[in-house]
């Protein structure tokens, strides 16, 4: 479980240094590839991850969100949407 665990942990850190608020779509598939989710809500794209390690009980859900076709935030957790603001956040995982 610890091991399973230290994995999730390096795919969220390498996805992490490798994207960066800013970038295009074009520049996202280019260093991680084709996404295997695809969203919009609102304003916003979210391009989402799943990247299943050890067995499909453990999994590492990670997205990116753009706006205006440009990373506005990226990371591991799960899409919100904040109805009032219209805005779309990951909350990251407990």
């Amino acid at each position: 479980m610890v091991a399973v665990a230290l994995l999730a942990g390096c795919a969220r850190a390498e996805l992490n240094h490798r994207l960066r608020p800013g970038m295009s779509v074009e520049q996202v598939k280019a260093l991680v590839g084709p996404q295997d989710e695809y969203r919009t809500i609102g304003d916003y794209e979210v391009y989402s991850y799943y990247n299943k390690v050890g067995s499909a009980w453990h999994r590492v859900d990670y997205h990116c969100i753009f706006k205006d076709g440009k990373i506005v935030e990226h990371g591991a957790g799960e899409i919100r949407h904040n109805r009032k603001t219209g805005e779309v956040f990951i909350m990251p995982p407990q």
